[in-house]
């Protein structure tokens, strides 16, 4: 990192320099999709699939994320009628994307208060629902706590339509990592030792009662994560005065090992669709495990065991961080992390249409008696994202701030080369390209431009979701 990384005119520079690169590629890259265009379209309509018995509405929030996309084109092939919705606008790269046959902005006010915020957002949903007569609502939306009031709303209001989502009250304990390990523990289920608290002096009365010698555990307060206790006892009070404690936190056990995310679609109080990869902290790359990996079917089944907890009102996507530890022989899995929220491992469904019936299941008018198999992705391919890829592996590393040692640069591009030729991009599709042209040379420069304008500094860029990060 550069020294001056913290002051304006660092991020002044780097935003210009990601605008400048962007601007490069235009031309080569809209010959590129230009041409996959004409070639693929004929091809496209002449392989689209049977019309369905029974067409469908559906309704997509945060379309122009990858995982929207990717489901909007699954829905759009079965023949069903798309509906997309999002708060980014025309900007979207979903609003250029030929899977979805209307789209909507969902305008984002910041409200003078949480409730007001969610009534505005309910509001827009419920009128696009009673609008477009959507048979079904399938949130993929980051904020889950919004459209779990907004779910209520409209299946109060519209009675035909179903909605993809938990109740307010589902949501909220598992979002909270202390609730949701305490009902972890409850139904027998693997977590680390923890302990929620809320001082200081909760801090040092829990690490106290273990004995000498004991494990490390994570301090989960806010965006810092601190192992504790320090080396010595000076160092471990001096940590926890820092320690931001303004409401409950989760002091947990810290386990070494290798972590692992799941995806799960889950229909009245049942898994139908299941997908676990390798995680790493910023996860840019997504490789399903086997579905028959004795790893995969264990973090299933923890899955399997929570959402029949809940019982036939529970539907929605939920996600898992895991960890394992063990031998490949021997091992135990312990949940770390629950997000009440769809995950962009969601990707790896992108060549199953049997997701599809899945989610139609919802709007069956009785549940199946006998437990249908779980979907798995079907031959998933591994994904990436060629702009963070091309910047990560290609041009970062020729930067004068870059640490690591020039001898590693060729890897670093063959690496590269390998994901072009052998990985599938997340956003990308034949018959559907523009999406991809969109979000780097529509959607990225627009928000550049604007992050100039602005001064807003930034860390992260993540082409994923189409968000940036502080």
């Amino acid at each position: 990192m550069p020294p001056t990384a913290s002051t304006g005119a660092w991020h002044f520079f780097k935003t210009l320099f990601l605008l400048l690169l962007t601007l490069l590629f235009l031309p080569i890259d809209t010959l590129i999709i230009l041409s996959i265009h004409i070639l693929h379209r004929p091809r496209h309509r002449s392989n689209a699939l049977e019309p369905p018995a029974e067409k469908k509405t559906v309704l997509i929030t945060s379309v122009g994320t990858a995982k929207g996309l990717a489901l909007a084109r699954l829905f759009h092939l079965a023949g069903h009628r798309v509906v997309g919705a999002d708060t980014k606008g025309p900007l979207s790269p979903g609003w250029a994307s030929t899977a979805v046959h209307k789209y909507h902005r969902l305008i984002h006010v910041p409200p003078p208060s949480a409730a007001e915020g969610n009534d505005h957002y309910t509001n827009q949903l419920l009128r696009i629902v009673q609008t477009e007569k959507a048979d079904l609502w399938i949130s993929l939306s980051s904020s889950s706590s919004s459209s779990a009031i907004a779910k209520e709303a409209i299946e109060s209001h519209c009675t035909k339509t179903k909605a993809v989502q938990f109740s307010a009250t589902e949501t909220k304990l598992l979002h909270d990592k202390g609730s949701f390990m305490n009902l972890a523990r409850r139904l027998g289920l693997p977590v680390p030792d923890y302990s929620v608290v809320r001082t200081g002096a909760d801090v040092l009365a829990f690490l106290s009662g273990k004995q000498d010698g004991g494990g490390k555990y994570l301090v989960k307060a806010h965006d810092e994560y601190p192992l504790l206790p320090r080396p010595t006892d000076a160092e471990t009070h001096a940590q926890i005065a820092r320690l931001p404690l303004f409401r409950p936190v989760l002091l947990q056990e810290y386990i070494s090992g290798p972590e692992f995310c799941t995806h799960a679609l889950v229909v009245r109080g049942r898994v139908r669709a299941f997908v676990a990869c390798p995680s790493s902290e910023l996860l840019m790359h997504y490789v399903a495990l086997p579905a028959e990996s004795p790893l995969g079917l264990e973090m299933l089944e923890f899955t399997q065991r929570l959402a029949a907890h809940f019982g036939e009102g529970f539907t929605g996507h939920v996600s898992f961080d895991f960890i394992a530890r063990g031998t490949h022989d021997e091992f135990g899995i312990f949940a770390i992390e629950c997000s009440p929220r769809a995950h962009t491992a969601m990707v790896l469904f992108s060549q199953t249409p049997g997701l599809v019936d899945a989610y139609l299941s919802l709007l069956e008018d009785t549940v199946p008696a006998a437990q249908k198999p779980v979907i798995t992705p079907q031959n998933p391919q591994q994904y990436y994202w060629i702009g963070q890829d091309f910047f990560d592996q290609v041009v970062h590393p020729l930067l004068p701030w870059d640490e690591a040692p020039h001898s590693e640069y060729a890897a670093s591009v063959r690496r590269f080369l390998d994901h072009v030729l052998n990985w599938k991009d997340g956003t990308f599709e034949a018959w559907d390209p523009w999406p991809w042209w969109w979000q780097y040379h529509v959607f990225w420069p627009a928000r550049l431009i604007r992050l100039l304008v602005t001064g807003r500094p930034w860390s992260r860029i993540d082409v994923r979701t189409c968000g940036e990060g502080l």
